[in-house]
């Protein structure tokens, strides 16, 4: 289990991209209400090439995009990048929406294979939205926290 509370490697080495060092990323559109996550969200950019989806600004920042609705096929992509980034599929998984010689598949097959996304009567629904539901559950299970989820939903408030 991750040690609590969660405290960002400081020895990683920062991906260098292009003209844009680690060091300078910025994102424009993080603001007060997304204060809590701002020090994680720029601590994974500057360590991770795939964080800058989008090509900066004229100012040299970058848009993070918190409201944007996010694609399955994309989250799929995140979770196995950020939790097995080598890990292959297993090729007996078929989904009847993607086909196996899509570059979404291999994300798609490792992260339901894990248990981080599901297929609903074999289809991946890879264009179909994220919700927080989704994206809490990927998390619980990728970082090892099902029994401790699993132990605050058996938690039941006492009535007088």
């Amino acid at each position: 289990m991750p040690a609590i509370p969660v405290v960002y490697p400081r020895t990683r080495t920062p991906v260098r991209l292009s003209t844009r060092t680690a060091a300078t990323v910025t994102f424009a559109d993080l603001g007060m209400s997304d204060a809590w996550a701002k020090e994680g969200i720029v601590w994974v950019a500057k360590t991770n090439s795939w964080m800058l989806d989008f090509a900066s600004n004229p100012d040299g920042t970058y848009d993070f995009r918190p409201d944007a609705i996010e694609r399955r096929k994309y989250f799929a992509r995140s979770v196995v990048r950020a939790f097995a980034p080598d890990e292959e599929p297993d090729p007996t998984i078929v989904f009847d929406d993607l086909d196996a010689s899509s570059p979404w598949y291999r994300y798609a097959a490792v992260a339901t294979d894990h248990g981080w996304l599901t297929a609903a009567n074999g289809a991946f629904d890879p264009d179909g939205a994220v919700t927080m539901a989704m994206v809490h559950r990927a998390l619980v299970l990728a970082l090892g926290l099902a029994p401790a989820a699993k132990a605050l939903n058996n938690i039941t408030r006492e009535t007088a």
